[in-house]
């Protein structure tokens, strides 16, 4: 059977015609040898590119290097809003020419937080304030920068409270970081349920004065009573914060104080009060003056400015008696060229205010100096964003500002770049499946 088997299949082989190979055979491999190296190519490219923007993306959002701490000051023209993905600083950024209140993004988190801007070299990055009481608004008070651009003061949370905490965060302490050499001050008294902070008024580079409460009981945060502790005097690099009376030889002073260059001032109906923080004299009394925002004293406690109304674009201005008495030279001074004074920031010389302003179109925004004397108006900082300046760095001619790096949202890039890499892989199985 074997055989009969064999003969068969020679048989069928010596009849069958020899094949062909199929027509344009190697016009077919060439063309699919080309398809080939042009999809392995492009992938190539798409791979590159995506590389390329990982590494754009990656840069961007480094974290900015501190500035240097010398004495160089250079004042932005303008004020950009920061992009939620910057990074934070990498150590110490050196004093700081503004402060701006910002949303803070992480691939998990989304908080309020606060951007520095170097007075050096104007570099924008996120600062990081262990424990810092969080803000229910982006206009927050919790922090302050000192007039020199130094110190920032902020309130924070994180301690212990003798009974249930005010809230989830109470709010414990007091810190003040040197922004140049790294050095935190810190005051933590004893509290119950918490503190409830209030102002936070730089009388100079070195001196703070703030003002908080102790809430009556915990539970939650919203409303609630606290009790007054009373203003307090903090002589930074030297003592511990002092009740602002004991300070100053008064009993009390009221919720509204302002402060300039160890100078402070306490309003009341008609009539003020100066006080030399350096010195023993008592608070001097000045008699005729009435101001419904401030006053504000200048530099060298000779002369107190203040706005009649919060809407008014008319200063009130006198000068300091040399003891108690009324305020001499009083008049009022009208501003021109602007919309609305929003506030008195500080002082840019003895003759000089630094207020931020509402200017001729509704949308602008500018930080501007004012002379007491004459209402005269020079720009500072133009398309000016909500931010706490450095008064006492601005004394120098402003310069043309770069915006900050605008980061990617690196969610966006990370499913770019996944979508990207699977209609990739689609695409090149499809060719490999037709070519099966």
């Amino acid at each position: 059977m074997g055989s009969d088997l064999r003969d068969r299949l020679d048989d069928l082989a010596r009849h069958t015609p020899p094949a062909s190979p199929p027509p344009e055979l190697w016009s077919r491999g060439v063309r699919r040898s080309r398809v080939s190296r042009a999809t392995t190519g492009a992938l190539v490219l798409v791979v590159l590119a995506l590389l390329g923007i990982g590494v754009r993306t990656w840069h961007s959002t480094t974290a900015p290097q501190p500035a240097d701490t010398g004495g160089t000051v250079r004042v932005p023209d303008r004020l950009f809003t920061p992009s939620p993905w910057l990074k934070s600083f990498t150590g110490d950024p050196g004093r700081l020419i503004a402060v701006i209140p910002a949303i803070r993004r992480t691939l998990r988190h989304t908080e309020n937080g606060f951007v520095g801007v170097t007075a050096s070299t104007n570099t924008y990055g996120f600062l990081d304030l262990p424990g810092v009481a969080p803000s229910d608004a982006v206009l927050s008070d919790l922090v302050s920068l000192s007039p020199d651009g130094r110190r920032l003061a902020y309130w924070v949370t994180g301690g212990t409270t003798r009974g249930t905490p005010h809230g989830a965060q109470p709010v414990t302490g007091l810190d003040v970081l040197d922004l140049v050499d790294g050095t935190v001050e810190r005051w933590r008294p004893e509290t119950t349920h918490g503190l409830a902070p209030s102002d936070l008024t730089w009388a100079g580079g070195d001196m703070l004065i703030f003002d908080c409460g102790q809430w009556v009981k915990g539970g939650g945060s919203d409303g609630g009573e606290a009790i007054g502790l009373g203003a307090r005097l903090w002589r930074l690099g030297q003592d511990d914060p002092v009740p602002l009376a004991q300070a100053t030889g008064r009993r009390t002073f009221g919720d509204l104080v302002t402060a300039t260059g160890h100078w402070l001032v306490r309003p009341g109906s008609e009539r003020v009060w100066l006080t030399d923080l350096d010195g023993s004299p008592p608070p001097r009394r000045i008699d005729s003056y009435h101001a419904d925002v401030g006053p504000y004293v200048n530099p060298s406690g000779t002369r107190l400015v203040g706005l009649p109304t919060s809407d008014s674009l008319t200063l009130v201005t006198g000068t300091v008696p040399a003891t108690n008495g009324d305020i001499g030279d009083y008049r009022l001074v009208r501003v021109e060229n602007l919309r609305e004074i929003y506030e008195i920031d500080g002082w840019l010389d003895d003759d000089h205010v630094v207020a931020s302003v509402g200017l001729r179109n509704p949308r602008d925004a500018a930080l501007v100096s004012i002379d007491v004397r004459s209402g005269a108006v020079d720009t500072l900082i133009r398309d000016f964003v909500t931010a706490q300046v450095a008064t006492g760095l601005l004394g120098t001619p402003p310069v043309p500002a770069k915006a900050p790096p605008s980061p990617h949202d690196p969610r966006w890039v990370l499913g770019g770049a996944l979508a990207a890499l699977l209609l990739c892989g689609l695409a090149l199985w499809g060719i490999r499946a037709r070519r099966a």
